[in-house]
């Protein structure tokens, strides 16, 4: 129930809030021949990395970087 819910609510510990890491964005530029799902392999941003990072690069729903592109990528 809700009430049970909003009593399991507490404050992050000092360790918690260590460990908490905001996604950043960063600006990169290609340097070589790279592709989205090579990029979505190492992105934090979960399953549907690549979809996220084309879209972030106004590319979706496909097309690939091209050398000495500038690209969004998210860490």
């Amino acid at each position: 129930n809700i009430n049970a819910s909003t009593m399991s609510f507490r404050a992050i510990t000092e360790a918690e809030r260590r460990l908490a890491k905001p996604l950043t964005i960063k600006i990169i530029s290609v340097k070589s021949d790279v592709t989205y799902a090579e990029l979505a392999r190492t992105s934090p941003l979960g399953e549907n990395a690549e979809s996220y990072l084309r879209l972030l690069n106004a590319q979706y729903p496909s097309g690939e970087p091209a050398r000495g592109q500038a690209l969004k990528i998210v860490e």
